[in-house]
């Protein structure tokens, strides 16, 4: 996302840094930053040896840069910080909290200042839930189903939603699973605490009876309505022991697949499945394609255009998250370990704007166009 950004933009952009010049070019050569448009880089040796801790490095590059006077620094190092500050230029920090792309956003104007974020872990996972909801391919979970259905229906069926979330999939289950008739556990796995939380109070606005009392701040709560028993528990499935559960028929695992290593998957995965020779793996959205934006729009200013835009984003997605989206490495690996895929299918599907937003940028791009 840097690249667009730095190109894009029509401010000054400066570079001061502690290292020599050879070694800032080197790391500029190896991000592709080195021709987005730099007016000056500022390094000990064109600064008579100053480096960015001491005041007279910023009085200097003020000359030397021409720098006007709503800079800006973006740095790691609380001293750089102060001293330029000092100098009369604004600081901004930039760390794993605020990487230095939202920061870049954030000077441009194009977010707000992240002390003005309001992020709400359970709106933004209900928002997720309508539009997975409308991807999911109904065909494979079909597919689900009938295997499902073959297996001892007097026998407890026991089911693990790794990053349950707030149990979307055992509410999408829940009719097939009531007409069971044996016993069925689901076990939701959730790292996030409000979210964790949240899930309790859903289950028990939809008739479930928590068996036992909860303490506060507690990492497991246990529900039942009818024949379904629901366990949701705070933790992460990577740390977990072997064989924990039991026996596991079917592993849940909505928006993750593509998020983990497919080897460290599947080996987590048959780690805690226990003794049963083969296991149902239910893997909805798992992201392997593209996200466009339509209509997409031209460079505007400092703004990129979308389709600069979002080639960062996949590039982000796949160099920086260490997201995995080539299945077919999921498919070899899965095949390396004696297991195979029983079905599978696409989920194309399209967001549209509400039609008051589709009818302004249809204005906005017949103005364009004139």
């Amino acid at each position: 996302m840097l690249r667009p950004l730095l190109s894009s933009a029509s401010c000054k952009k400066i570079i001061a840094s502690n290292s020599p010049l050879w070694h800032v070019n080197k790391v500029l050569n190896a991000l592709g930053l080195s021709r987005v448009g730099w007016n000056f880089i500022a390094t000990p040796e064109k600064m008579g040896g100053l480096t960015k801790s001491e005041p007279k490095f910023w009085e200097e590059l003020k000359k030397a840069a021409a720098l006007p006077a709503d800079c800006v620094l973006l740095d790691d190092s609380d001293v750089n910080l102060k001293t330029a500050e000092g100098a009369g230029i604004r600081p901004m920090k930039v760390d794993t909290g605020r990487p230095v792309e939202d920061a870049m956003l954030e000077v441009l104007g194009m977010i707000s200042p992240q002390d003005e974020w309001n992020f709400d872990a359970v709106e933004y996972i209900k928002a997720k839930n309508v539009i997975d909801k409308r991807s999911m391919n109904e065909q494979v979970f079909s597919a689900l189903l009938r295997r499902l259905a073959l297996l001892g229906r007097e026998e407890t069926l026991r089911i693990v939603d790794v990053g349950a979330g707030l149990l979307s999939m055992l509410f999408k289950l829940e009719k097939f699973l009531e007409e069971r008739e044996g016993p069925v556990e689901d076990i939701g796995l959730e790292v996030d605490g409000t979210l964790f939380e949240h899930a309790g109070r859903l289950l028990a606005s939809k008739g479930y009876e928590e068996r036992g009392s909860s303490a506060p701040g507690a990492k497991l709560r246990q529900f039942s309505r009818g024949n379904l028993r629901v366990t949701i528990l705070q933790d992460d499935v990577r740390r977990m022991k072997p064989n924990v559960f039991g026996r596991v028929d079917l592993f849940v695992a909505c928006c993750f697949v593509d998020l983990v290593d497919p080897e460290v998957l599947v080996k987590t995965l048959l780690r805690i499945a226990g003794s049963r020779s083969k296991t149902l793996v239910y893997a909805p959205i798992s992201f392997c394609g593209e996200t466009t934006i339509l209509p997409s729009h031209h460079q505007q200013g400092d703004l990129p255009s979308d389709v600069a835009m979002m080639a960062s984003y996949h590039d982000n997605l796949r160099v920086q998250q260490k997201h995995f989206l080539d299945l077919s490495m999921l498919q070899d690996v899965i095949q390396d370990h004696g297991g195979c895929m029983l079905a599978e299918g696409s989920s194309d599907w399209v967001i549209s704007a509400p039609a008051e937003q589709e009818q302004e940028q249809e204005q906005q791009q017949e103005q364009e166009q004139e």
